[in-house]
């Protein structure tokens, strides 16, 4: 069986003069419960990897939205990755896909959880984020 578990992220790089330009795109794969799921073998392995970077995405998130010293960007690959995105000069936008379902309230209010504190980030001003003055 093929495994769906899995951020995906992919850059854009943009250049037009001295002007350098980034745009990324990240689709980030749901935590999963292993006690609920039963996953066993590479497939448990894959989802514990999902669960720390989500966990060590969360820890930044709160990190920069608390306004504290030391983000810990270097903790996982992911958040050296979004690094633009949280906390730095990216604009960012954000959505959450969360099911109805009864039997996934937990992963959903964590996700909603993550999406509030996410929505508390402030990202520094960037003269290249700003719009050009009109003439």
């Amino acid at each position: 069986a093929d495994s769906s578990r899995s951020h995906m992220v992919f850059t854009v790089r943009l250049t037009e003069g001295a002007a350098h330009r980034k745009l990324t795109f990240c689709d980030l794969g749901g935590c999963e419960r292993l006690k609920r799921t039963q996953v066993v073998g590479d497939l448990q392995k894959e989802a514990i990897e999902i669960n720390k970077s989500l966990s060590a995405l969360s820890s930044v998130i709160e990190a920069v939205a608390g306004r504290r010293r030391h983000v810990p960007y270097r903790d996982h690959k992911l958040t050296s990755l979004l690094r633009d995105a949280v906390g730095g000069t990216a604009k960012v936008l954000m959505y959450v896909c969360c099911s109805p379902a009864a039997s996934n309230l937990e992963e959903t209010a964590a996700a909603l959880k993550l999406a509030s504190r996410a929505a508390k980030v402030v990202n520094q001003r960037s003269e290249a984020n700003e719009p050009a003055p009109e003439e």
